[in-house]
C-alpha cells in the first residue's frame, strides 16, 4: 500500500495492467504463428508428392540418395541429374526417420524463412505481437504458401538468398562483411538450384563494388572479408567436378548454370529473328502481371513499388544494399524472361516457370516494404529504421 501512495494513485496498477495486456497479446500472436506453421506441416504430410518437378527431379533424387546411402545413384535416377544435390540430400536425411518425413523439409524451410524475417524485423520499432505476425503475411502469399507444402527447391533457394542478402546488407551498414557466415549461406544458394549461381554473381558483384568504394584505410580489411565469397564458388565447382568424374555424364551437361544460359542467349541473339515492338510490349505485360498480381504474391510487390514511387529518395538511401540486389535480380529476370518467354511462348513460360524464379526476390522486397512502411507510418524518415536486411 505504501508504494501505491508514493508512486501516485493507480500508477503501478496501470503499468501492471499494461504489461499484462502486452504479454497476453504477445502470447496470442505466438499461438497464431505456431498454429499457422503447424498447419503447413499438416498439409505437407497429408498429401503425397505429386507435382512434376517434385516427383521427376527432387523426390526421385532423394529416393536414390536414401537407397544408395550416397550420391552414386544420381546419375541414373531422376531428371536433370546435374542439378545440385542439397535439397534431395536434406529430404533423404529426413527420410531416415521414416520415408514420409522427407515431406517435412518444405515446411521446415518455411519455418526458417519465418525466423529470418522475424530476426530482421527486430531492428524495426513495432509492437512485439505485430513483429510475430508480420512474417505470416509473407508465408500466406499464395505462391510461397504453396511451395511450403510441396517438394520443390524454389522455397529453399529463397530462404538461402534472403539470408545471404540480410548478412550482406548488415555487413555494408556495419562496415564489415560477416565473411564465413555469408560464404556458408551462399554455398547453400549454389547447391540448391542451378540459378543460385546467378544470385552468387549478383552478391559477388555488389561485394566487389563495396570493396572498391571502401575508404583506403579499410580497403584491405574489406577485401579480406569479401574474399570468403570464393568458398561458394569452390563449392559449386566441386559439385560440378564430382558430377563429371563420378556420375559418368558428358562434361557439357554438368556445367549447367550460367554457361548454359549464355549459350541460350547466343542462340536467341544470333540465330533467331528479334521480336518486334508488339512482342516486346506483350512480354512486358506478362512480366508486370505475374510480378505484381496479388493472386500470386499478396500485397508484397505492390507495397514495395508504392513505397519506391512515393518516397523514392529516402527509401533507396535507407535500403541501398537491398535495392541494389533487387535491381540486379529484376533486371536479370526481365532479360531472361524476355528471351526465354519469347522462345517458349509467353503463356507457357509465365504459367510454369517465371513465378518460381521470382520467388527468390520476394522476401527481400517484403522486408524492405515492412521496414520502410513502418518508419513512414510512425512519422520517422524511412532512413531512420532500416530492417537488418
Amino acid at each position: 500500500g505504501g508504494s501505491l501512495l508514493r508512486d501516485g494513485p493507480g500508477e503501478p496498477t496501470s503499468r501492471h495492467i499494461s504489461r499484462h495486456t502486452s504479454t497476453v497479446w504477445t502470447l496470442l500472436a505466438a499461438l497464431v504463428a505456431c498454429a499457422f506453421l503447424a498447419s503447413l506441416f499438416a498439409f505437407a504430410m497429408a498429401r503425397p508428392i505429386l507435382e512434376w518437378d517434385a516427383c521427376a527431379i527432387w523426390g526421385i533424387k532423394a529416393k536414390a540418395i536414401f537407397a544408395f546411402g550416397n550420391w552414386s545413384g544420381l546419375g541414373r535416377w531422376g531428371a536433370w541429374p546435374e542439378y545440385p544435390p542439397l535439397q534431395p540430400t536434406l529430404m533423404a536425411i529426413a527420410a531416415g526417420g521414416g520415408e514420409p518425413m522427407a515431406k517435412a523439409i518444405p515446411p521446415l524451410l518455411a519455418c526458417a524463412l519465418y525466423g529470418i524475417v522475424y530476426e530482421a524485423l527486430r531492428d524495426v520499432r513495432m509492437p512485439e505481437p505485430l513483429r510475430i505476425l508480420l512474417p505470416l503475411l509473407l508465408l500466406a502469399a499464395p505462391m510461397l504458401h504453396r511451395h511450403a507444402i510441396i517438394a520443390y527447391a524454389n522455397l529453399g533457394l529463397a530462404v538461402y538468398v534472403t539470408k545471404a542478402v540480410t548478412l550482406f546488407a548488415r555487413g555494408v551498414r556495419t562496415g564489415a562483411l560477416p565473411g564465413p557466415a555469408l560464404a556458408l549461406v551462399l554455398s547453400g544458394v549454389v547447391l540448391t538450384r542451378p540459378d543460385g549461381e546467378v544470385y552468387l554473381g549478383y552478391l559477388t558483384l555488389l561485394a566487389g563494388l563495396w570493396v572498391w568504394l571502401a575508404p583506403r584505410s579499410r580497403r584491405r580489411a574489406a577485401f579480406r572479408s569479401a574474399a570468403w565469397l570464393g568458398l561458394p564458388v569452390a563449392a559449386d565447382l566441386a559439385w560440378k567436378l564430382y558430377y563429371t568424374l563420378h556420375l559418368k555424364s558428358e562434361l557439357s551437361s554438368s556445367w549447367f548454370g550460367a554457361a548454359s544460359q549464355a549459350q541460350q542467349l547466343g542462340k536467341f541473339v544470333f540465330f533467331r529473328d528479334l521480336p518486334g515492338p508488339a512482342a516486346i510490349l506483350e512480354g512486358l505485360r506478362y512480366f508486370l502481371v505475374h510480378s505484381l498480381s496479388p493472386e500470386f504474391w499478396g500485397l508484397v510487390p505492390l507495397a514495395f513499388v508504392a513505397l519506391l514511387v512515393w518516397r523514392r529518395g529516402v527509401f533507396l538511401r535507407a535500403h541501398a544494399p537491398e535495392c541494389a540486389f533487387l535491381a540486379l535480380g529484376i533486371a536479370g529476370l526481365l532479360f531472361l524472361s524476355f528471351f526465354t518467354g519469347y522462345n517458349w511462348g509467353y503463356d507457357y513460360y509465365y504459367g510454369v516457370t517465371f513465378k518460381r524464379l521470382l520467388m527468390a526476390l520476394v522476401p527481400t522486397a517484403f522486408l524492405c516494404a515492412v521496414s520502410g512502411g513502418t518508419a513512414l507510418l510512425s512519422g520517422r524518415g524511412a532512413d531512420e529504421a532500416p530492417a537488418r536486411v
